[in-house]
This record gives structure tokens, sequence and C-alpha cells, in this order.
């Protein structure tokens, strides 16, 4: 008995850890100095710093779904049963990944909406709506992390490395010749 808390104390432990990490992270990506270099290269046109701040905050919001969230899709997949209450689990269980595959391609969709320089300036020349695009960004990235988690259970950090790769290819072959000054 004691062993099993001193186990869950300690997971609960580096849970907090992580999670203060995570917001040191977050604190840091919208620093007033941060902001400064990414308005400053949109104005030029230079759209790639904002590409990783998006990148950036996706990934650490995925990092806190996979690691802050562990049953998360078990919690999704008992609230479609709610709204579902007459089909099967095999039904329920379905409906919850045909959800994170949208979930995914949206947030790869909504990437893209980076990639417009006109935007990035019209966005930092809105202070209020920076902040609530950069929150949107990493409630994209929860979600992402969520959509992972339910369709490769114990893998879904692979699901990270995924996402990582993709992105990455958005920014050396979108981003290369223009993106950077």
């Amino acid at each position: 008995m004691i062993a099993g808390r001193s186990e869950s104390s300690q997971a609960l432990g580096l849970r907090w850890l992580v999670m203060l990490i995570l917001m040191g992270v977050y604190l840091a990506l919208m620093s007033s100095p941060l902001f400064e270099i990414i308005q400053a290269a949109d104005k030029k046109g230079c759209i790639g710093w904002h590409v990783l701040l998006t990148w950036a905050l996706t990934v650490l919001g995925m990092i806190a779904t996979l690691t802050l969230f562990v049953q998360a899709d078990v919690l999704v997949e008992r609230l479609v049963g709610i709204f579902l209450p007459h089909k099967s689990l095999e039904v329920h269980q379905k409906v919850a990944r045909y959800g994170a595959m949208m979930i995914l391609v949206g947030n790869a969709l909504v990437g893209l909406i980076w990639t417009n320089g006109a935007v990035n300036v019209f966005v930092d020349a809105h202070k209020p709506l920076y902040v609530e695009t950069d929150l949107s960004i990493l409630a994209m990235g929860l979600l992402g992390g969520l959509a992972w988690r339910l369709l490769w259970k114990n893998w879904a950090w692979l699901g990270l490395i995924v996402t990582v790769l993709m992105s990455y290819g958005v920014v050396a072959n979108v981003l290369s010749r223009h993106g950077w000054c």
C-alpha cells in the first residue's frame, strides 16, 4: 500500500513538474521580446518566425495533453456514449476515432493560414487578437494530442513525431525561399 502511494505521489509530482515546465515555456513564447522579433519579421514579409511560434504552441499543447491528460481518450469515448446511448461501444470508439481524424486534418489546414504574411501582420497589429489566436493555437495542440491519443492509444507519442515532421515539411518547403529574412 505504501509503495503504491509513493508511486502515485511520484507520478503526481512528475505531472506538476511537467506542468510548471510547460507553463514556463508558454510564458517564454508569449514574452515581449519574442513578440517584437516576430512583429518586426512579419512587417518585412518574413513569416518564418510566426510559423515557428505556431508550431511551438501546437507541440506544447500536444505535449501537455499527452503527459497531463493520460485518460482523456477514455473520457471522450464515454462522452460519445452519452450522445449515442443506443449504440455499441464499438460505434462509440469508431465515432471518436473519426472525430480525431477530423481534428488532425483541421489542425493541418488551419496551420496553413499562418503562411500568409498579411494575416500575420493583421494579427500582430491587434494585441488582443494576437493573444486569442495564440491561445486558440495552443488549444488546437491540446486537441491534436487528444486526437493522437484516441487514434494510437499508448503509441500517441509517435503522433507528436508525425506532427513535428509534417510541420517541418511546411517550414522547409513552403517557407524556404521567402519565409526568412
